[in-house]
């Protein structure tokens, strides 16, 4: 499966779960503040969006691990990684 469609997919279903909690949130401030609920609405909406992505990437990291040749093919090991290797090599050979 396509890391990139499954994150996709993923963010577009927490996405749509965060927005139901959001509206059932605004009603709930609806009934004690009438005033208040489009902005508490307006902000949570946006907020789902930026809050979902993140929770997306982690699902899609746990469900997906990334193989070595997959991480090879996007440019191998990132510099920080191959450092900490060669340190613990170091610290193991004695």
């Amino acid at each position: 499966m396509n890391p990139a469609l499954a994150l996709i997919g993923i963010y577009i279903m927490i996405t749509a779960v965060l927005q139901f909690v959001g509206f059932l949130i605004s009603q709930v401030v609806s009934t004690f503040a009438p005033t208040m609920s489009l902005m508490t609405f307006l902000v949570l909406f946006l907020g789902m969006f930026w809050l979902g992505w993140p929770i997306a990437v982690r699902i899609t990291n746990r469900l997906i691990p990334v193989t070595e040749a997959e991480r090879q093919r996007q440019g191998g090991i990132v510099e920080g990684e191959r450092v900490a290797r060669e340190k613990t090599d170091l610290r193991l050979r004695g």
